[in-house]
């Protein structure tokens, strides 16, 4: 979906108070844990007005992506037990 070709009359309007809070969502995800979906993130960021249903589904969309993929990355599985010892003189 080309979010640049839609026109704000073909489309009904998105509530933005919502839209706002999914967009903050997803740039705090961005910066901090999930860098893959920075780009995305920073395109949704810059329809802050006249927003559709379009718009909204993308949001939704990518935080499915979010919740779907949460399990994925690089685990580190701890083969040896690490034992901490304290001396006091």
């Amino acid at each position: 979906m080309n979010l640049y070709k839609i026109v704000a009359s073909e489309a009904p309007p998105f509530h933005a108070k919502l839209y706002q809070k999914g967009v903050e969502t997803l740039n705090y995800l961005a910066l901090h844990t999930r860098p893959n979906i920075t780009f995305v993130t920073n395109l949704l960021a810059q329809f802050t007005s006249s927003l559709t249903e379009a718009h909204g589904s993308s949001v939704k969309h990518l935080l499915w992506y979010v919740k779907d993929t949460a399990s994925f990355g690089i685990h580190e599985a701890r083969k040896f037990k690490i034992t901490t010892t304290a001396y006091q003189f």
